[in-house]
């Protein structure tokens, strides 16, 4: 059974992909915050389709 996404940029459906934890091929954003000692609050994360 395949998993499908959504993007959160252009709204496509795709398929999970970067399963091998490569870092030059991101497949999602995370928004945080940084306080002054470099500590950081994460929010939501958001999917990307490869395109």
């Amino acid at each position: 059974m395949a998993c499908a996404k959504k993007c959160d940029r252009c709204e496509k459906l795709y398929e999970e992909y970067n399963f091998e934890d490569d870092e030059k091929n991101p497949n999602g954003i995370m928004v945080l915050n940084l306080d002054y000692q470099r500590h950081f609050y994460s929010h939501t994360a958001m999917d990307l389709c490869p395109d």
